[in-house]
């Protein structure tokens, strides 16, 4: 198979990258799609290791629908069934003369969201490049959740020997000790984004490979159009067979839209059965 000086050109973008990261992750998606007429009917079930691939941050499952409108516009309508993982977050508490004298740790936890969209998706081809322009209403429901928050207080001299539970946080190196737990309520909550994707994708003759790049912003429509997230896609669909496709990318992030994947890059693998 002979690869054109486009494929390996985009092939040196996605290496070069940004890899400065806070996270590395990878996410997996499987993905079911039947084409009926103007329609098209999807299903999707993902999952999200992050932490260096070393714990699982989300699981999703989705439906969505498509409606051919015009030969260059496509509607779609879809939801998301989400949980997502939150890690410890620790809080430096100060006494009255503001003096650090311990820590206040959240425990970890998952949520479950509810998320819905609308798209209208756009597309022009120039010559083998096809350039699209995907708008999308997004709406996510945040459940309610309990958040267990243990205290520390008093620094322990000798914690070889101490016999209760401790915590030494990030802040020095001191060990303190454990004092009270307690239950916070996260109140549901509903967000409202406006997400802008810019996508190119480049039609090698005679190959099932088709390279891609995208450029998408989130902006938070509660906050007047407010750019919180940042997300950099490239990489390559392979059409394995006529039903079966596959699909390689590299993911990096930029920015905090509450989906908890802030300043991460991360390998997304997928598979497609059409039918």
């Amino acid at each position: 198979m002979r690869l054109n000086k486009t494929f390996i050109l985009l092939v040196a973008a996605m290496l070069s990258l940004p890899a400065a990261a806070d996270d590395f992750g990878l996410w997996p998606e499987v993905g079911v799609e039947k084409k009926l007429g103007r329609f098209s009917v999807e299903a999707s079930a993902g999952m999200r290791f992050d932490d260096a691939v070393s714990r699982l941050t989300r699981t999703d499952l989705g439906v969505g629908v498509d409606y051919k409108l015009l030969k260059f516009l496509k509607l779609g309508v879809g939801y998301d069934f989400i949980r997502d993982y939150t890690g410890p977050e620790e809080e430096v508490h100060y006494n009255s003369s503001k003096g650090m004298n311990g820590y206040d740790v959240k425990q970890s936890y998952w949520r479950t969201k509810h998320r819905f969209h609308f798209d209208a998706t756009g597309k022009y081809r120039v010559g083998r490049f096809t350039f699209s322009l995907r708008e999308r209403y997004q709406l996510t429901r945040n459940m309610a959740v309990t958040v267990t928050e243990n205290k520390y207080r008093g620094i322990v001299s000798d914690p070889a020997t101490y016999e209760g539970a401790t915590y030494q946080g990030s802040f020095n190196d001191n060990v303190y000790a454990y004092r009270e737990s307690k239950t916070k309520e996260r109140d549901a909550r509903t967000k409202h984004f406006l997400r802008s994707r810019l996508g190119v994708s480049y039609n090698i003759a005679h190959c099932p490979i088709t390279p891609f790049t995208s450029f998408e912003i989130s902006n938070n429509l509660a906050n007047g159009f407010s750019l919180d997230k940042r997300r950099w896609i490239l990489g390559a669909d392979w059409k394995v067979a006529r039903q079966h496709s596959v699909s390689l990318a590299y993911v990096f992030t930029n920015g905090d839209d509450g989906d908890n994947d802030a300043n991460s890059f991360a390998i997304n693998v997928g598979y497609t059965f059409s039918f």
